[in-house]
């Protein structure tokens, strides 16, 4: 199913029927639901013998509500359920919009190929807006999480003022593992989409039905340039967006009928196996039960409570098996603040290959 397909309808967020973000923003349709957190984006005051016109400012994409934290001294606290749309379905800017019951903005985020989304365990995502201020979203549902993901990258890719290779983390895979290097072996599961502005196109490759992943070594450029840059960095078990340019991809020549000249690619990959060029097989990551907090509707649920060392441990064990939400790793855990640079990101190569087909399974080789 494409992307732009997988719209969540969360709490009444869907962008088709009834009234709501989707005509707030622009949308030719309106949203049905939740009116808490329909939002009226201001409109600037009419200049004298000109006429504004109406909705002109981004339209939404994709709009959720979700358990929003902030990160306050070092940890993050709950701000309770907030409308959380990704705006950019024109020649406007393409934002991040966080925005509270009562219609007003708690953060902004301006999209572009340097933006940083970090995934993390129990359905969180994080991120600094434009102020720098911290910010982490829980989405009830995996599914949730890795549909924003994948929305915040197509418009982070459209929103480059010139080709840029976009990489996006899906699936948290335990840092534990050693990131995959230049002259690393891989194995990978995959599914690739014609790029169509801001969305997904017409499927023209996977091996998901394959008897075997597909297995490439990186800095041999057997694989197009997309892959071997937006592979870097990954870990063993963890899944990734690429939105791929025609510069790091197959070019001015595109490859058969499949691909067409210039065209732009949208990759998902899932690392299965992976051996480092020392010739070491990844061994499995070692499972870290992760810190349970309190029911993430209550600010005061992300502050410890006092009390003895043992009455801790037993209410967090207890809270664990009760299932409630993890808190968002902190920045500490994380290793401080997310960089702009995408992994790997380098040069372009000046010469593109026709793409090869293999008997059985396709490939994206060069």
């Amino acid at each position: 199913m494409a992307f732009s397909q997988l719209m969540s309808e969360d709490d009444g967020f869907s962008l088709s029927g009834g009234s709501g973000l989707g005509s707030v923003f622009g949308g030719n349709d309106a949203a049905e639901g939740n009116e808490d957190f329909s939002y009226t984006r201001p409109t600037a005051t009419p200049k004298k013998q000109a006429a504004t016109p109406a909705n002109t400012g981004p339209g939404p994409v994709h709009v959720v509500s979700a358990n929003v934290y902030k990160l306050v001294d070092g940890s993050y606290q709950s701000q309770g359920k907030l409308g959380c749309a990704i705006l950019g379905n024109d020649d406007a800017a393409k934002q991040l919009y966080i925005y509270d019951a009562s219609k007003q903005r708690v953060a902004l985020v301006t999209l572009s190929p340097q933006s940083k989304f970090t995934t993390q365990a129990n359905n969180y995502l994080s991120f600094y807006d434009d102020n720098r201020q911290g910010w982490s979203i829980n989405f009830d549902q995996e599914d949730q999480a890795t549909t924003f993901a994948r929305h915040l990258a197509l418009m982070c890719f459209k929103a480059a003022s010139e080709p840029t290779l976009v990489v996006q983390d899906l699936f948290p895979a335990s840092n534990e593992s050693h990131p995959v290097m230049t002259g690393d072996s891989v194995a990978v599961r995959y599914e690739g989409w014609l790029y169509a502005d801001g969305a997904t196109g017409t499927q023209f490759d996977s091996n998901l039905k394959a008897d075997s992943p597909f297995k490439f070594k990186l800095g041999k450029n057997k694989v197009v340039q997309g892959w071997e840059q937006g592979v870097l960095g990954m870990h063993k078990n963890g899944k990734r967006l690429l939105v791929v340019p025609s510069t790091l991809g197959y070019g001015a020549t595109g490859s058969g009928d499949r691909i067409p000249p210039n065209a732009a690619l949208i990759f998902e990959i899932h690392l299965i196996k992976h051996k480092s060029k020392a010739g070491a097989a990844e061994p499995e990551p070692t499972a870290v039960e992760p810190i349970p907090a309190a029911t993430p509707a209550s600010p005061s649920s992300v502050t410890e409570t006092d009390g003895a060392p043992s009455q801790k441990a037993h209410l967090m064990e207890r809270m664990a098996k009760m299932g409630q939400a993890m808190l968002p790793a902190s920045p500490k855990q994380e290793g401080g603040a997310p960089e702009q640079q995408q992994p790997g990101q380098q040069q372009p190569m000046q010469q593109q290959q026709q793409f090869q087909q293999q008997p059985q399974q396709q490939q994206p080789q060069q």
